[in-house]
C-alpha cells in the first residue's frame, strides 16, 4: 500500500463555494466520514451538470477553448462509505432528473392522446443523468 503510514492533510476551509462546503461537512457528519470526500463528490456532480456548449477560454488572447471537465476519484479500503458518499452527492441531480422523467411522461402521453393525423413532432426526452453507461443503454437516452 502506497499510502501506508502517509497522514493526509485535512481540506482547506474557504477553498470552495459556502454550499458545497456546508453540504459536505453536514453529510459527512452524518455520514461518519471525511467531509472533503462529500466535497470533493458534489463538486464533481455540480462540474457535470454544466452542458458542453459552455467552454472555457484557455488562455487570454488565443482561441483555444475546453469544455469544463472535472475528474474526482474517490480512494478508500472497503467499507470507507465510498458509495453513501456519492449517493448523499448526487442525490440533488438525480431528484432533478427524477421530475424531469415525470415531466418527460407527461408529454409523452399528452402527445400520444393527440389524434395521430393531428400530432406534432413528438416531444423528445431530456435526462441529466445516466445510470447506466453501456452503449444499449446511453442509446435510448441520446438517440
Amino acid at each position: 500500500d502506497l499510502l501506508s503510514g502517509v497522514a493526509i492533510p485535512p481540506m482547506p476551509q474557504d477553498v470552495l463555494p459556502t454550499i458545497i462546503e456546508q453540504f459536505g461537512l453536514a453529510i459527512g457528519e452524518q455520514l461518519g466520514t471525511d467531509p472533503a470526500a462529500v466535497q470533493m463528490a458534489a463538486l464533481g456532480v455540480c462540474a457535470g451538470a454544466i452542458p458542453d456548449r459552455i467552454k472555457l477560454k484557455m488562455t487570454r488572447h488565443g482561441a483555444w477553448t475546453e469544455c469544463a471537465r472535472l475528474w474526482v476519484c474517490l480512494v478508500g479500503d472497503p467499507s470507507n462509505k465510498k458509495s453513501p458518499v456519492m449517493a448523499a452527492a448526487s442525490r440533488p441531480m438525480r431528484d432533478i432528473d427524477f421530475e424531469m422523467m415525470k415531466a418527460n411522461e407527461k408529454a409523452q402521453s399528452d402527445w400520444l392522446a393527440i389524434p395521430k393525423n393531428e400530432r406534432p413532432a413528438q416531444p423528445q426526452p431530456t435526462r441529466v443523468c445516466l445510470g447506466d453507461a453501456t452503449i444499449e443503454a446511453a442509446q435510448g437516452i441520446f438517440t
